[in-house]
Order: C-alpha cells, then sequence, then structure tokens
C-alpha cells in the first residue's frame, strides 16, 4: 500500500496548493478592494483641495483621468483574480474528488487486509482447537481401550487393581 499512500500524500500537497492558491486571490482580491475604496476617498480628498485652490483646480482633469485610468485597472485586476478564484475552486472541487477516491480505496483495501488477518486468526485458532480436540480423544480411547484390556470387566486399568 506504499504506492497508494504516495499518491495521497501527492493529492493532499496537490489540494493544499490550490487551497493556499485561492487564499492568496482572496488576499488580492481584498486588498484590491481597499485600493479601490482609497482611491474613491482620494477623490473627495482632492476634490475638496481642487475648490481651495485655482492651480490645483487646474490640473485636476489631469488627475482625474489618471484615477480613472487607476481605478480601470484595479477593476480590471479585480475581475480578473475573481475568474481565477472560481476556476481554482473548481480545481479544488477536482482534486478533493480525487483525493477522496484514493483514500477510499486505501481504506478499502485496509479493511480487506484486516478481514483476510482476522480469518487466518479464525483459522490458526481452529487448527489449534482441532488438535487439542484430537489429543484428548485419543487420550479418552486410550483410556477406555486400556480399561478393556484388564480383562476383568471391571473398567479398571491393569495399574489401578489392588494386589491381594
Amino acid at each position: 500500500m506504499n504506492g497508494l499512500d504516495s499518491l495521497i500524500r501527492l493529492h493532499k500537497w496537490r489540494l493544499d496548493e490550490k487551497r493556499r492558491e485561492a487564499a492568496d486571490l482572496e488576499r488580492l482580491i481584498a486588498q484590491r478592494d481597499g485600493e479601490l475604496d482609497a482611491l474613491a476617498e482620494e477623490v473627495v480628498h482632492e476634490g475638496e483641495v481642487a475648490g481651495t485652490s485655482d492651480m490645483a483646480a487646474f490640473d485636476m482633469g489631469t488627475y482625474v483621468k489618471g484615477l480613472v485610468d487607476r481605478k480601470g485597472r484595479l477593476i480590471a485586476s479585480i475581475a480578473q483574480a475573481r475568474h481565477r478564484l472560481t476556476a481554482v475552486g473548481d480545481e479544488i472541487a477536482e482534486a478533493f474528488a480525487e483525493l477522496k477516491r484514493f483514500e477510499l480505496i486505501a481504506q478499502e483495501r485496509r479493511r480487506q487486509a484486516d478481514m483476510a488477518r482476522k480469518r487466518r486468526e479464525t483459522a490458526e485458532l481452529d487448527e489449534i482447537a482441532s488438535v487439542r480436540h484430537a489429543r484428548r480423544e485419543s487420550r479418552h480411547r486410550a483410556r477406555h481401550e486400556g480399561a478393556r484390556d484388564c480383562g476383568d470387566g471391571s473398567g479398571r486399568h491393569t495399574s489401578d487393581r489392588s494386589v491381594p
């Protein structure tokens, strides 16, 4: 079963790798969501600053264009990460099903080996009991045949006779 155990370890490792990838993607999505929130706060803050200065108001258009580009990249990154997360979720389900298949095979092999061991033990115990029974029967027959050989019909062995 060593080969099967190795396969199980390999599939557990693959499943763990997929789970780690999913966790990394979830962290990336959370990070990008946080960056989007920070970007929205930055727009509000910069809008307030632009209202206080003509020069800041003049640069606001260029600044907003840059923010829109950054926001678009963040949204695209989030969408891509979510798409990959969905695919990884499917891969996790497949890896888990495959791992379970190997674990069930290993469990069935262990059960069969256990049953075979119990059958062998039972056969050995039956053989021991059979030999003991045969010995007992042999001794019992020998005793009764010895009593018949006494010749006086008393059922005693010759060694049991009292000397007159």
